[in-house]
């Protein structure tokens, strides 16, 4: 329900499922083929998402920002996605009141 068929989420909920879902697909199983500036772009807004409303701790923004860096050139391993794909879902569990989505600097 938070992630559309196609296109950014309407709600940052949404958007933070959809962009961890994309960049772990993006690097796991196209090896980041397809990596560039929107993709980039969509991993500093994933953890800018996970530092605003109620955030993670402190301990676990440092973690996302650590793993955001490591995969900054669309290049990790699967521990790493996996890591995200959890702290990401752990945003969304304590921001259960959907908040609009602003209008994101990517296309993907």
């Amino acid at each position: 329900m938070l992630v559309p068929s196609g296109g950014s989420a309407s709600t940052v909920q949404g958007e933070v499922v959809r962009a961890s879902g994309r960049i772990y697909r993006e690097i796991f199983d196209n090896g980041g083929v397809n990596w560039g500036r929107d993709y980039s772009s969509m991993l500093r807004s994933l953890v800018t998402h996970l530092a605003s409303g109620t955030p993670l701790t402190d301990g676990e923004l440092g973690e996302a920002r650590a793993i955001a860096k490591a995969l900054a050139g669309g290049d990790g391993d699967a521990p790493e996605l996996d890591r995200l794909t959890e702290l990401s879902v752990r945003w969304v569990g304590l921001n259960p009141d959907p908040v609009p989505l602003p209008k994101q600097t990517y296309r993907i």
